[in-house]
């Protein structure tokens, strides 16, 4: 019988035969009375219980994402090659260059056990963050012209582009070298900052 979350389950031959030792953290076998009080008719032969150390689920360890594995996740390629890859395809958005919008985005992202890349989101860097405040504050204030209430809203749209453009170019990357734990493929969570600067 395995223990998961303080529930048993009962086991069938081939899930004991495919048990770590290294998972059992203990083993307690049951006979007579003690079984059948615990088990009914199913204990009347005797019962082997198995406490299984904090072991997760299949269903669990597929949801489960490393920050830190074993054995690294990489690029094809290296880290010159990903540079690469970002020179070559990242586009300046035309509405933010308008408006001088520049600075980090830094994009986070899931690379799956086969390389493939989910979950892919994008935040600005605080001080662009920061930045857009700025113009922000200035376009409310009562003294506020017309055009500088435009140049917000533009520059608004502009950070907005730069996110865009930064999850377009991460959502074409090809499969990554998956991360590994204990030996296995892993679920590995990647940060990336992705650099506008305006010449």
């Amino acid at each position: 019988m395995n223990l998961y979350e303080g529930g048993f389950t009962e086991a069938t031959p081939e899930e004991v035969a495919k048990l770590n030792k290294d998972d059992i953290e203990s083993i307690t076998v049951l006979k007579d009375q003690a079984a059948i009080d615990i088990w009914g008719d199913r204990g009347k032969n005797g019962v082997v219980e198995v406490k299984t150390k904090n072991v997760p689920k299949e269903d669990d360890e597929h949801k489960l994402i490393y920050d830190h594995p074993e054995s690294k996740t990489e690029y094809p390629g290296g880290e010159p090659a990903l540079n690469q890859f970002l020179a070559s395809n990242v586009k300046y958005p035309e509405l933010a260059m308008e408006c001088g919008v520049q600075g980090r985005v830094i994009v986070s992202f899931v690379i799956e056990k086969d390389g493939s890349i989910v979950e892919i989101k994008a935040n600005p860097e605080k001080k662009v963050t920061n930045q857009l405040s700025e113009v922000m504050v200035t376009a409310i204030k009562p003294e506020a012209t017309p055009e500088q209430k435009e140049y917000a809203e533009k520059y608004a749209a502009g950070l907005e582009q730069l996110k865009t453009e930064a999850i377009r170019v991460v959502s074409t990357m090809p499969k990554w070298k998956p991360g590994r734990h204990n030996d296995h493929p892993v679920r590995v969570r990647y940060m990336l900052p992705i650099t506008f600067r305006l010449q």
